[in-house]
């Protein structure tokens, strides 16, 4: 239940400051950035970030 609460903040939260699919994709690799594979290379971070990204395919790319 509360998983579900704070979800629900969260979205809301998000709809007050991203303001299109670029602002979300930038977001989306900065929290990416938080927490990089610590074995790999900072060229193998790079990738993990932009393939792991949820947002892959937003706005026609």
């Amino acid at each position: 239940m509360k998983d579900e609460v704070d979800g629900a903040k969260m979205v809301q939260v998000t709809t007050l400051f991203i303001e299109d699919d670029q602002m979300l994709r930038d977001v989306v690799a900065y929290i990416m950035t938080l927490n990089p594979d610590a074995k790999a290379t900072p060229e193998e971070q790079k990738t993990q970030v932009l393939e792991g990204s949820p947002c892959e395919g937003v706005g026609g790319d």
